[in-house]
C-alpha cells in the first residue's frame, strides 16, 4: 500500500478525492454559516430559483428530481426554509398530494449572498486545479 508524503495519507485516488471533498465542505460551511444556511439549503434555493416554471410554483417532488436530492430530505429542508420565510409552501390546487414551493423575496436575498460566497469558495478551493472542465467530465463519468 503506497503512502503519500503529503498528509501522510494513503495514495489511493478515492482517498484523495475524499480528502479534497472534506476540505471543500469545510470551506463551504465556513462561508455559508454567517448567512445562516447550510450547503443543502443553498442548493435547494438555487435549484428552486432556476427551475423551469418556478415562478408559478414547483412541486417539492419535481424540485427533488430537478436537484437530484432525496425526496424526504428535500421535504424536511424545505419545511425548515419555510419557517425562515425563505420559501413559501402551499398545497397544489391541481393535485391534493402535492405541495408547491416558491422562493420569497427574503429567499432571493439570502440566495444572492450565498451564491457569492459559494462562487468564492469554488474559486479559492479549486484555483490550483488545471483543466477543471475535463475533471468535471471525468467525475460525471464515475457517476454514470
Amino acid at each position: 500500500m503506497a503512502k503519500s508524503k503529503k498528509n501522510n495519507g494513503l495514495a489511493y485516488l478515492g482517498f484523495k478525492i475524499w480528502q479534497a471533498s472534506n476540505t471543500w465542505q469545510r470551506n463551504m460551511k465556513a462561508a455559508l454559516d454567517p448567512l445562516g444556511v447550510t450547503h443543502v439549503q443553498y442548493l435547494l434555493l438555487e435549484h428552486l430559483a432556476a427551475a423551469p416554471d418556478a415562478s408559478a410554483g414547483i412541486s417539492q417532488s419535481k424540485l427533488s428530481e430537478y436537484a437530484q436530492t432525496d425526496h424526504m430530505m428535500t421535504s424536511k429542508v424545505l419545511r425548515h426554509l419555510a419557517t425562515r420565510k425563505l420559501i413559501q409552501r402551499k398545497p397544489s390546487k391541481m393535485d391534493s398530494r402535492a405541495i408547491l414551493v416558491n422562493i420569497t423575496p427574503a429567499g432571493n436575498k439570502v440566495l444572492a449572498q450565498a451564491r457569492k460566497a459559494v462562487l468564492n469558495v469554488e474559486k479559492e478551493t479549486f484555483a490550483k486545479v488545471e483543466k477543471q472542465s475535463k475533471l468535471m467530465t471525468q467525475l460525471d463519468n464515475i457517476q454514470g
